[in-house]
Order: C-alpha cells, then sequence, then structure tokens
C-alpha cells in the first residue's frame, strides 16, 4: 500500500510539473509583441511548447487572445505541429469538444478547435457547424453558413424561409450579398444599408483648405467643438454645418457632391447615436483617403493614408458606447489629387459586434 501511495504521489507530482513547464511555454509566447520583442525567448518556448505533444493543446487554445494577435500567431502554428508530430490518434477530442462548445471562450481558439477536431473526427465537425449559423467566432460562423447554404431546398416555400433565416445571421459581405440575390430571385428585397448597419445620417462641414496635403495634422473648429447651429470663420469665408442623407447600400456619403470638389482640403462629418446599453463594438469605416474618428469627444483610431483603395470595414477599432447618446465625429481629408482616380473623396461607418454583425443603437436628432 504505502508503494501504491508513493506511486501516485510521483505521478502526481509529474503531472504539476509537466503542467507547470507548459504554462511557463505559454507565458514566454505570450510575452511577445511588436517589432520582435521577445522573439528570442519565443522560439525556445514554441519548441517546448511543441514538444509537451497533446497534453498542451487545450491550454494553448485557452492562451490564444483575440485582441493580441502577435502571440496567436505564435501560439496556432504551434498547434498544427503538435498534432501533426503525435498522430491525429492521441489527440484529446473531448476536452478538445468541451473547449468549442463554451461559446464564452476566444473566437480564434474555438476556430482552432473546430479544426483540430477536424483532423480527427470529420462527422463530429460537421455535426457541431450544424448547429452554429449564429456562432460568435466569425470563422466558425462563416463555415456554418457556408454548409447551411450547401443544403438550401431548390425551391419552394422551404427555401426563401431558409434563405431568410441564413440572411438574418450571415455579416461576411459574400455571403449576405450572395442570400440577398438568391432572395430577389424569388421577388424577396433586401435592405442591404440597414442590414450591416450603415450609418446613413449626417451634418458634414467643409471644405478647410490646408497647404497640400498636411489636413490630417492641422486641427479645425469641429475638433474642439460641434456646433451644429453655429457657422464657422475661415480665411476663405463662412462654413455652415450641412445635414446629409445616403441611400446607398453601403452608406457611402461623397463629399465631394455634398461640400466640394477641391484638392488639399478637409471635411467633417458628425452624428449623434442612441445606445441602448454600455457595449464593447468594432466601429468599422472606409474612406480612400485619410480619416480620423472621434468618439465622445476622445480620439479612437486615424490614418494618414491616401488614394490606396476604398473597401468597407478597412478601418477598425473597438470602443465602448456608452449608455443613450454618443457623439461620432469624422474629419476626412482630401490631397492634391492630380489624377482622375484620386478625385474620390468618400466615407462610411458602421458599429458591429465582433462577427460583423450590427448593434443595436439609432441615430439621435442633433438639437
Amino acid at each position: 500500500m504505502r508503494i501504491e501511495w508513493k506511486a501516485c504521489l510521483t505521478l502526481a507530482c509529474a503531472v504539476g510539473l509537466a503542467r507547470a513547464d507548459v504554462a511557463t511555454s505559454i507565458a514566454a509566447l505570450r510575452g511577445t509583441g511588436p517589432g520582435g520583442k521577445g522573439n528570442a525567448q519565443a522560439a525556445s518556448a514554441w519548441r517546448e511548447l511543441v514538444g509537451h505533444g497533446p497534453a498542451a493543446l487545450v491550454p494553448a487554445l485557452g492562451a490564444i487572445d483575440d485582441e493580441d494577435p502577435v502571440s496567436a500567431n505564435w501560439l496556432r502554428p504551434a498547434l498544427d505541429a503538435i498534432v501533426e508530430k503525435a498522430g491525429n490518434e492521441r489527440i484529446p477530442a473531448r476536452e478538445l469538444e468541451q473547449f468549442l462548445e463554451d461559446r464564452k471562450g476566444g473566437r480564434m481558439a474555438r476556430a482552432c478547435a473546430l479544426e483540430l477536431i477536424r483532423k480527427k473526427d470529420p462527422a463530429t465537425a460537421d455535426a457541431f457547424l450544424g448547429k452554429s449559423i449564429d456562432d460568435p467566432s466569425p470563422e466558425i460562423r462563416r463555415q456554418a453558413i457556408a454548409m447551411a447554404l450547401d443544403k438550401v431546398p431548390a425551391e419552394g416555400a422551404d427555401r426563401t424561409a431558409t434563405l431568410k433565416r441564413l440572411l438574418k445571421v450571415a455579416c461576411d459581405r459574400d455571403q449576405v450579398e450572395q442570400i440577398a440575390k438568391d432572395l430577389a430571385a424569388v421577388g424577396v428585397k433586401t435592405d442591404l444599408a440597414s442590414h450591416f448597419g450603415y450609418i446613413l445620417d449626417w451634418s458634414v462641414v467643409g471644405p478647410f483648405s490646408v497647404p497640400e496635403a498636411t489636413g490630417f495634422g492641422v486641427k479645425f473648429a469641429p475638433e474642439d467643438n460641434v456646433k451644429i447651429k453655429e457657422t464657422i470663420s475661415t480665411p476663405k469665408g463662412e462654413l455652415k454645418w450641412k445635414p446629409v442623407s445616403t441611400t446607398d447600400a453601403g452608406g457611402i456619403i461623397n463629399l465631394n457632391k455634398e461640400l466640394a470638389d477641391e484638392k488639399s482640403v478637409v471635411g467633417y462629418a458628425f452624428t449623434r447615436i442612441e445606445s441602448p446599453v454600455e457595449q464593447r463594438v468594432v466601429l468599422r469605416a472606409g474612406s480612400i483617403t485619410a480619416i480620423k474618428v472621434f468618439l465622445n469627444g476622445k480620439e479612437v483610431y486615424g490614418k494618414d493614408e491616401y488614394h490606396h483603395g476604398m473597401h468597407p470595414d478597412q478601418h477598425q477599432a473597438v470602443v465602448i458606447l456608452k449608455p443613450g447618446a454618443n457623439d461620432l465625429l469624422l474629419k476626412v481629408c482630401q490631397n492634391q489629387k492630380g489624377q482622375s482616380w484620386e478625385k474620390n473623396w468618400q466615407f462610411q461607418v458602421r458599429f458591429t459586434d465582433f462577427t460583423g454583425a450590427k448593434v443595436p443603437l439609432k441615430v439621435a436628432p442633433i438639437k
């Protein structure tokens, strides 16, 4: 009996030490940062983590942080290396399934868990996707909706009902547009601007002239205080805020049309939105020129870049919407625009959750 007790104690100590070693390796990987910070230690820790084998899979998944892409870039390939080295048969399937089922887990980590499960048991992975069209992980939701789209009835009321159900949860633009196209074929119209949650109503003011393309760093009156009812004095005359709305499916506001088609200028756009509760959301904007974003008087995003293309959601920032009214101010710059393709001066904005689905809010009247 004494020998058995000693053996159990030895095993428990070994397990404890192994877990501590795994935690140490993971901590080194999570200590990496931009500019190569911690890379030397991370390279050694990565090899150590892989050496721990399948027992390190779930702890490593739990360490993947959605808001720390640097360490995630170390941890994700470590998972593949562990599986490749150990073989699919040694994958701890039940533990991975439990990790995957917990929707409170990390979005990237759960998507990784799904792929690890698929390596061992594709049928289990597909069964999970069959109930995951509203999953909080964007990768999982996309896969689930893609699988569901492959099974949509070819015709009839069931086809229309299924497409409508999928449209409610679809977030990725290509899937939404495909579903909208299929619904249009049976006479059902989709309001894409509403579906994506674009802000359609604004007040704009400008243009404010600047030397060459220096507008990004030059502060004008709206950045200190937005007074919609008051005019703004400039060397070229008085400027007034102008209410504008758009019916564009992408929520695009054309500042050349609404303000002026001029070179080396700055324009501002303002709106007030009401949030029913405090929300941690993703502000997503598109602009082909330099842009700054201020939320409730605080700068939350900025990029001084011109004419490198515009696409939805190219500018993103995680922000907090407070309950009630929130003031949103955009500064959109224009440079010398010497070529015809440089003439575009426009923007689009929406707020979403982390899957890309619109969040509850409404544009409030400005008094």
